[in-house]
C-alpha cells in the first residue's frame, strides 16, 4: 500500500500555539492524540469528502488547561503548542484545513480500506501516533 505524506504548503504541519516555556517543559509527557473520521466508510470507487478531526488532541498531562473537561468541548489551542502531521494512503486531494491543521477535509476515492496516520507532537518534541482506517461500502 502506498502512503502519501500530506505536505501541501505546510498546511498539515502547523503549530496551534507557540511553546510558552515554564514548568510544562519539566513534565515531558507525550500529548494525547484523538481522531474522529466522518464518514468512517466511503462508497467504493466514488469520490467522497471526508473530515479528519483531531481537534480534541492536546498535551493533557503537561498543559491540562488546554484540554476540555470530561463532557465539555476542548479549547481550540493548547498552550504548550501541538502540531499535527497527517499521512494516508489512497487517492485523495486536500480540500481544506482549519484550526491549525487539527481539522483536515480530503476528497477521497478508494477501492479498498484506507489507513489514516496522525502524529501529534508537543513543544518538547514528544509525539503520539495513532492509526485509523476508513472503510469501504459496496
Amino acid at each position: 500500500m502506498r502512503t502519501t505524506i500530506l505536505t501541501v504548503a505546510s498546511v498539515m504541519t502547523m503549530m496551534m500555539s507557540s511553546c510558552t516555556g515554564g514548568d510544562q517543559l519539566n513534565h515531558n509527557h507525550p500529548p494525547v492524540a484523538r481522531l474522529e473520521i466522518s464518514p468512517s466508510f466511503v462508497p467504493k470507487g466514488r469520490s467522497t469528502e471526508v473530515l479528519l478531526d483531531a481537534s480534541r488532541s492536546c498535551d493533557e498531562l503537561d498543559s491540562p488547561e488546554g484540554c476540555g473537561e470530561e463532557g465539555a468541548p476542548p479549547r481550540t489551542t493548547c498552550p504548550g503548542g501541538v502540531k499535527f502531521d497527517w499521512a494516508m494512503g489512497g487517492a485523495f486531494q486536500v480540500v481544506s484545513s482549519a484550526d491549525g491543521g487539527s481539522k483536515v477535509t480530503v476528497n477521497l476515492t478508494a477501492e479498498k480500506p484506507v489507513e489514516v496516520i496522525l502524529t501529534v507532537t508537543d513543544c518538547d518534541g514528544r509525539a503520539t501516533t495513532i492509526h485509523r482506517w476508513i472503510g469501504i461500502t459496496l
